[in-house]
């Protein structure tokens, strides 16, 4: 029986939550809170077992909001899966709300090794000044990141490991904490920077939207030295060379290596750290790399134009402009670079040698009225089965180079116009399996929808009030028989 339940404090991990509720409920042993917690599923620092009937609710009505949201705002989800693909984060927030490990296959966790649940000094005295207690917070755990990002001070470590071999008791922060540990005071570098980048990340709201990759999007912030003036050709020795300057002096933080720069921006590994680490270097905002969408202005010809008008039209030097702007000249010397690049550029398709001249608005129109036929009949507007429209889809369907849509900006739109959720694209499959069995005069069960279009039935429980607004009561009441609704 699950009594009173403590309320969450900011940015407090769940694990946290549960092991105040231990202390506070008077449990004789701490598997007697973990069952009525969890029942026999296995307890979990970072995030969270799938609860119990009863502890679920109670949870809802303690925070206010569904697990999902829960787990967004109170595990390290929202760090680990902010850069994964729309698809992936549905089916890891799945995987944890269900309680099915599969998540560890889909969100970029480190590599086991050495490390252990941490705490800020300085926080905990602040909390217990202020609750009476302290508790295990949320962005202290952040792998590589060694320091606070509110007090820029260095984060201590318990001998709590975090990792599948832990100890499934709950461990009380208030117990596990010192009093007056010594702070180790770091000198303001960019380690502090990057913690308080990764902070102000991990506080935005989760996007599910389908948008472009993270490598995608991180190049079109790039600027000279670090793309080729002509070219745009990415140079990652320049990048790898200012990365290893720029964090040189945060010795107790893993610094991206160049081998691991080539996946980030070739789309091969999507590590939260790593991504952080050259966004917060190249000055991107956290805004534009949490939430990116397609578009042919980026940041720096903004920039650039910004420049152009005040220094050349009204004469303004480069130094009041970096002061109005608070950026360095060199800066601003680079963005009116950057503006003489973009006006230049030529674009070029083909090898090396003898180029081949693309007009790429003219190509756009051409292939416009393919890529609508396409689109409807992935879609499945021709009755055949739905699938969910993609631009690597419609460039395979088509024989079309890939990345090349991503330049054809009214093929785009198209395929753009046909985003959909993992919910809705399940929905239309389901109206479309009803609508074909009964087309083939057979009789409509669950398991034929199940074993036709792949569909579990957690998933299909998920989607059933979205179904209820397209099925008869009749239709709805033969599909949930025999399992509770």
């Amino acid at each position: 029986m699950i009594g009173s339940f403590p309320e969450a404090y900011p940015d407090e991990l769940l694990h946290s939550v549960y092991a105040r509720y231990f202390v506070r409920s008077g449990y004789p042993a701490y598997t007697y809170a973990l069952q009525d917690l969890f029942g026999s599923a296995k307890n979990s620092i970072e995030f969270t077992p799938r609860l119990t009937y009863q502890a679920a609710q109670v949870l809802k009505k303690v925070f206010k909001h569904n697990i999902e949201t829960i787990i967004e705002e109170h595990t390290m989800f929202s760090y680990y899966a902010r850069f994964i693909s729309s698809e992936s984060k549905v089916k890891a927030l799945n995987y944890i709300t269900e309680g099915n490990g599969k998540y560890v296959n889909i969100l970029p966790l480190p590599a086991m090794g050495e490390r252990y649940l941490r705490y800020c000094p300085l926080c905990a005295k602040e909390d217990r000044e202020q609750y009476g207690e302290t508790y295990w917070n949320r962005k202290h755990q952040i792998p590589g990141v060694p320091v606070c990002p509110k007090h820029g001070c260095q984060l201590e470590n318990t001998n709590i490991h975090i990792s599948g071999k832990t100890s499934p008791r709950l461990f009380v922060a208030e117990v596990e904490v010192p009093y007056d540990m010594p702070v180790i005071e770091k000198m303001e570098d960019n380690s502090i920077e990057l913690a308080r980048y990764i902070e102000k990340i991990v506080d935005l709201p989760m996007e599910y939207k389908p948008n472009d990759a993270i490598g995608t999007v991180l190049q079109r912030y790039l600027y000279p030295p670090y793309t080729a003036t002509w070219s745009g050709r990415i140079e990652y020795k320049q990048i790898c060379e200012g990365l290893q300057e720029y964090y040189k002096n945060d010795v107790d933080m893993p610094i991206i290596s160049k081998e691991q720069v080539y996946k980030v921006f070739g789309d091969k590994k999507r590590n939260p750290l790593w991504i952080c680490q050259i966004a917060c270097f190249l000055k991107i905002s956290p805004e534009l790399i949490a939430f990116p969408q397609p578009h042919d202005e980026t940041q720096q010809q903004i920039l650039s134009e910004i420049v152009k008008i005040l220094h050349k039209e009204h004469g303004m030097p480069y130094t009041k402009i970096a002061e109005g702007v608070c950026m360095s000249v060199e800066d601003i010397r680079s963005a009116s670079k950057r503006n003489y690049m973009h006006k230049y550029r030529r674009k070029f398709s083909g090898k090396r040698g003898n180029l081949r001249r693309i007009d790429w608005e003219k190509y756009d129109i051409d292939r416009l009225d393919e890529v609508k036929r396409v689109s409807a009949e992935i879609y499945g507007n021709n009755g055949n089965r739905p699938h969910r429209v993609t631009l690597m889809g419609v460039e395979k369907t088509l024989g079309i180079p890939s990345g090349r849509l991503k330049r054809m900006p009214k093929c785009l739109s198209v395929i753009q116009s046909y985003s959909e959720t993992q919910e809705e694209y399940w929905v239309r499959e389901v109206l479309w399996c009803i609508k074909k069995l009964e087309s083939d005069d057979t009789p409509l069960v669950w398991r034929r929808i199940r074993d036709t279009i792949n569909i579990d039935k957690a998933s299909f429980m998920k989607i059933l009030p979205m179904l209820e607004e397209n099925l008869s009561e009749e239709q709805v009441l033969v599909l949930t028989s025999g399992f509770k609704v």
